[in-house]
């Protein structure tokens, strides 16, 4: 005697049959494929539409200040030369680990076996 068609009772109270389960299984692994692409694409928009916005204020931020108008432009918050030189830096690395943790600058302590690293002489890591 073949089960096929009977109907089971899973623990979530459905009374669908397996093959059917198996049906909406499918159809929800496609549908949340497919949702994950728009999502990636509407996010790939947005980057660019902002990429975009910045390119554009910054060029007609350019152009008013060549026609006098005072406002902040690319020379402004560029760093000339030798105004100041680059410091050599001695770098220390360090394994973070369960017996000696490390707390990390940026982020909070570093996980058990990674790797940071900090200016010669101190504890700021990275």
């Amino acid at each position: 005697s073949s089960k096929k068609g009977w109907m089971t009772i899973s623990r979530g109270g459905s009374t669908a049959t397996a093959a059917e389960g198996n049906d909406d299984d499918e159809e929800a692994a496609k549908l949340k494929l497919q949702q994950e692409a728009i999502r990636l694409s509407k996010v790939k928009y947005y980057t660019d539409q902002s990429i975009l916005y910045q390119l554009r204020s910054t060029y007609l931020s350019e152009s008013l200040a060549n026609r006098g108008i005072p406002l902040t432009t690319l020379q402004d918050v560029r760093t000339k030369d030798g105004d100041k030189p680059p410091q050599p830096t001695d770098w220390d690395c360090a394994l973070c680990t369960e017996e000696e943790p490390k707390s990390c600058l940026y982020s909070f302590d570093a996980e058990p076996n990674t790797k940071v690293v900090a200016p010669a002489g101190t504890t700021q890591y990275i």
